[in-house]
């Protein structure tokens, strides 16, 4: 009876990590943009080392940044729980960001989902970066308010109410993932949830798309 109780009690916890390491910033990005390439690969030229570009400056770059800071003891973890840590690897996952984005002009050119995704996130990222400095909200929260909010307005028709409902779940499903794994306060990740929709409408009224 004490071992279930055990996991009953072990198994919320269990949840809120998982869904947070894999709904993780870094993964949703190259995530986000595969699913962009993917509906539009017949119009990019080289949808393969655009996606390749993506993977390095959108996630093996921003989590070597973290890595190695984190092996200097420069930050305590890599959720950088510690304020006065957080400004230069920010500061270079922003640049890591922004050489992406030069690389998806290269590949996909100016106009297109894939810009105005990587806009989005350079444009959330600098914001995130300004209001950690002085408070802290949630980037895991915004990033997959960005995500979601791509994916559903580029899901094919015909997809079903049920595939939109799933797919929006995602957002209060980590911002709970967070709360519960005591990263942010409940506050910190509805802000998290408003910087992503606001940037992301922002940015899709101006961005060329076609």
């Amino acid at each position: 009876m004490e071992q279930i109780i055990n996991i009953e009690n072990n198994l919320p916890d269990f949840l809120a990590k998982t869904v947070s390491t894999v709904l993780n910033p870094m993964f949703i990005a190259p995530a986000m943009f595969g699913w962009i390439i993917n509906l539009n690969i017949h119009s990019l030229p080289s949808p393969v080392h655009l996606f390749i570009s993506i993977v390095v400056f959108y996630c093996l770059v921003p989590f070597l940044i973290l890595a190695t800071f984190l092996y200097l003891r420069k930050i305590d973890s890599l959720n950088i729980m510690v304020q006065s840590q957080r400004t230069i690897p920010y500061f270079l996952g922003i640049v890591s960001y922004i050489i992406g984005y030069f690389f998806i002009l290269l590949y996909a050119g100016l106009t297109g989902w894939v810009g105005a995704a990587a806009v989005t996130i350079i444009i959330s990222a600098i914001s995130s970066a300004i209001i950690n400095h002085y408070s802290k909200i949630s980037v895991h929260t915004t990033s997959i308010t960005i995500a979601v909010i791509f994916a559903a307005l580029l899901m094919p028709s015909g997809s079903g109410i049920v595939a939109f409902v799933i797919l929006f779940l995602a957002i209060p499903l980590v911002a709970w993932a967070r709360v519960r794994e005591s990263a942010h306060t409940p506050l910190q990740t509805f802000g998290g949830f408003l910087l992503g929709l606001f940037t992301t409408l922002l940015v899709l009224q101006f961005y060329p798309l076609s």
